[in-house]
């Protein structure tokens, strides 16, 4: 499936959603699946076993994402709406990044997109994060430098 991320199919005017439903790898060219490596048989992960976790995951030609990217200076960060959207990243000319779908519970996002002009003024527009108990939802995490 490797392919431009210009050439996401989903515009990002239609935040929230469609996002991509698998993890994948972004980077200004190129667009590629990742397969899951086997979780961690821990309870939580600290930075250096996220930064483990993350790094085996395999592109499609078989490359693992530590191979790729140097895993050292990053740091995990949440990707929360249009953020996760191949097409916007190439607009805030976002580095090399895996895209990871993860799931978020007892907080949800809130979203007032009618507010702007997206496509006249591209970026992240009213995004607000808010603690919702018994909720959970399907979000992002990268590690950026």
């Amino acid at each position: 499936m490797a392919t431009s991320p210009r050439l996401w199919a989903n515009p990002p005017g239609n935040s929230p959603l469609p996002l991509p439903s698998e993890p994948m790898f972004f980077s200004s060219k190129e667009l590629s699946r990742m397969d899951f490596p086997k979780m961690p048989e821990c309870d939580s992960l600290d930075l250096v076993g996220l930064k483990e976790y993350v790094g085996n995951f395999s592109l499609e030609n078989g490359n693992l994402v530590k191979d790729i990217i140097d895993l050292e200076k990053r740091r995990p960060l949440l990707i929360s709406g249009e953020l996760a959207n191949p097409y916007r990243l190439c607009d805030l000319m976002a580095p090399d990044m895996p895209l990871i779908p993860v799931r978020l519970e007892d907080i949800c996002r809130t979203w007032a997109d009618n507010l702007d002009a997206r496509d006249i003024q591209p970026g992240i527009h009213h995004v607000t994060i808010v603690r919702s108990p018994g909720w959970w939802e399907r979000t992002f995490i990268t590690l950026l430098e």
